[in-house]
């Protein structure tokens, strides 16, 4: 066996490795995350009247890692650095909890982001109607942590995996979930018996479904909160 050939089997070698570590990592990471255990066929169903009140509905349930489909006008990714952060810490340096300095700035359009700073998340993909999704492509696209492929952007939010999609180009999600699902999603009069049929396609293992009214914000119409009211009685049958 000459050198070259040595080489190249070593490096062949090392692949295999880092690729199953990789998987084992992903596999062990999927085995420590906690979400709704699925008891019936329907998902866990709540209804909140502000965004930041989704944050309450998660901790409720304990959730931990995991993955979140999110229809809505806005990511809710504003980043959030609780101001502790910028004080100057005596040493030793204490080891403490962060959730806390977190939770202390929550509102309605950062919760997500800190969602994923307390562990509760760890990837979301937003869902934009159409005519949002076309005329934010190519703000997505000027930023350095996104890349697009179609319909689909792809990026992170620090290190928080991000999808950016419409509803139609949402890859199937085998995995189970969480939704959310906002008033401010229907602005544009998305047909809400449409958006009801293509997400249970798109999602078929929802563990939670989370309707917000968003009635802090009052810039979304009440034609809106009604057609999110026609999405409720169509998801849920009744």
């Amino acid at each position: 066996m000459n050198a070259s050939v040595g080489r190249n089997i070593s490096v062949s070698a090392i692949l295999i490795i880092v690729a199953s570590l990789l998987l084992f990592l992903d596999a062990k990471a999927r085995g420590a995350r906690h979400i709704l255990q699925r008891t019936e066929k329907a998902a866990e169903l709540y209804y909140v009247t502000s965004q930041q009140e989704i944050y309450e509905i998660y901790k409720k349930a304990n959730l931990w890692g995991a993955r979140v489909v999110h229809l809505n006008r806005f990511m809710n990714l504003v980043d959030y650095r609780p101001p502790e952060y910028s004080r100057s810490r005596p040493f030793p340096l204490k080891v403490e909890d962060v959730r806390p300095l977190y939770e202390k700035g929550l509102d309605s359009h950062n919760w997500l982001f800190i969602a994923s700073r307390t562990g509760k998340v760890r990837s979301v993909a937003v869902v934009l109607p159409e005519l949002l999704f076309n005329a934010k492509k190519a703000e997505l696209a000027s930023h350095f942590e996104y890349r697009i492929s179609g319909d689909t952007i792809k990026g992170h939010s620090f290190d928080l995996p991000v999808m950016v999609s419409t509803l139609d180009s949402l890859p199937i999600i085998e995995e189970p979930v969480v939704v959310n699902i906002d008033a401010g999603y229907f602005s544009n009069v998305e047909d809400p018996a449409y958006v009801a049929g293509r997400l249970k396609e798109k999602c078929p293992d929802v563990r939670m479904l989370v309707v917000s009214e968003s009635r802090d914000e009052p810039e979304i119409p009440d034609g809106a909160r009604l057609l999110l009211a026609d999405f409720r009685k169509r998801w849920t049958g009744r």
